[in-house]
């Protein structure tokens, strides 16, 4: 399975189409590990769009994690009260900078055990502060991207696990950031989740999911 996937996976076309496609946020401009985690948390379960509306108001009322440590879990709650649930993400950001400050001494981990013990921090958000803020070459795979891999392969069982593996067989060595973040932004603008945009999507000559969609209207057409 790996070995078809990295055959028909044409990097070169994600990354060209990455350059006329990307999304811009402010937490892709910086490689500052506490603004990468902070992000990544605050992404669960939430639109980057919600997020990009009340980051920097965060980031200047929080700027480190000694600031955000420090302040009441009332002030974190009202400070991403839109984005939902936002009582336990306080309570876990609230959790996670104490581990940080106490055991780490304010430094964010850049080990993906100790990442992954942090309240609220997943694979994916672990993985994201080791691309992005610590130049680790690994492959970051959610719920999202995981689509992208099901549908490229039709394989509607593909685990989470079965899709970080063939990411990973993918990856670039030297642009494995701009690999990532073109997965994300694929799966946010073309291989959306109810109505995929097939006809723009840069995979779209060895996608599966696209041959076998093609093949089904051909053949409707054809009994009509």
């Amino acid at each position: 399975m790996v070995g078809v996937f990295s055959h028909f996976l044409d990097v070169s076309k994600l990354l060209d189409w990455y350059s006329e496609n990307k999304r811009e946020y402010f937490w892709r401009k910086t490689s500052d590990p506490y603004l990468i985690l902070v992000a990544g948390v605050l992404l669960r379960k939430t639109t980057s769009k919600q997020v990009s509306s009340v980051f920097s108001a965060f980031v200047k009322t929080f700027p480190d994690i000694e600031a955000l440590n420090s302040a009441p879990v009332r002030q974190i709650e009202e400070s991403i009260h839109s984005l939902g649930i936002f009582r336990v993400r306080a309570r876990q950001i609230k959790e996670m900078c104490k581990i940080i400050v106490e055991d780490y001494g304010g430094n964010v981990p850049n080990d993906y055990s100790c990442l992954t013990h942090l309240p609220g921090v997943n694979d994916y958000i672990a993985n994201s502060v080791l691309c992005f803020a610590y130049n680790t070459q690994v492959a970051i795979v959610d719920t999202n991207i995981l689509r992208i891999f099901r549908r490229h392969t039709s394989n509607s069982n593909l685990t989470l696990k079965q899709a970080k593996d063939l990411s990973a067989s993918s990856l670039p060595s030297s642009n494995f950031k701009d690999y990532n973040w073109a997965l994300l932004d694929l799966a946010a603008k073309v291989c959306k989740a109810k109505i995929p945009m097939c006809t723009a999507c840069p995979l779209d000559t060895d996608c599966l999911y696209l041959k076998n969609l093609s093949i089904h209207n051909s053949e409707n057409s054809n009994n009509k």
